[in-house]
């Protein structure tokens, strides 16, 4: 159809369709899939695909013609970096906060050895019935509580509670059972 035509009417529908805005969105659809994409990402790939989702929004800003896409994928990103900047603030602060923790044995004799408020180990023997201490703890510190019954084949139940809640309990059984708990209050479970 193109072909009869002469060359200056060729011209002037070149013109006409230059004038046309451009319609296409590929940069900013595949910023779009890529900021969806890091939802499921572990997290050492975050940044990584956050620079590529900006790197394709700002080449579908400056080539698609219309850039609805691509401030789409960039608000996206924004919002997922928000969260993530958050989260990652969140458990630092976890880590350095201060925790009160309570280190609780029942037996009918025996041994007890935890984690001090320095770090180190304490040792606590010949404990009859409940017994219980309060420590205070980073939260990027390991906890340990270990009980030992001696000779006597009575339960025996250690527990480390984090204010009135229990986030680590064991009970054993026999003699000279064993009952461990650990954990780290800044991720007690």
């Amino acid at each position: 159809m193109n072909e009869n035509l002469s060359i200056e009417e060729k011209a002037r529908l070149y013109d006409e369709e230059a004038k046309q805005p451009n319609k296409r969105t590929v940069w900013g659809i595949v910023a779009i899939v890529v900021a969806v994409l890091t939802l499921f990402a572990p997290q050492l790939f975050f940044v990584l695909l956050a620079i590529m989702v900006a790197v394709f929004a700002i080449v579908g800003l400056i080539f698609d013609g219309s850039k609805t896409p691509s401030v789409i994928a960039l608000v996206i990103i924004g919002f997922f970096f928000y969260g993530f900047i958050t989260m990652e603030n969140q458990e630092q602060v976890a880590k350095t906060q201060v925790y009160t923790i309570r280190y609780k044995v029942t037996c009918k004799y025996c041994d007890i050895s935890y984690t001090n408020e320095t770090g180190g180990t304490t040792k606590v023997e010949n404990v009859e019935g409940i017994w219980f201490v309060d420590v205070k703890s980073r939260g990027d510190q390991f906890l340990h509580l270990s009980a030992q019954n001696n000779i006597y084949s009575d339960e025996i139940e250690s527990q480390i509670l984090l204010g009135d809640q229990i986030v680590k309990s064991e009970k054993s059984s026999g003699n000279y059972a064993i009952a461990s708990v650990s954990c780290y209050p800044s991720n007690p479970y």
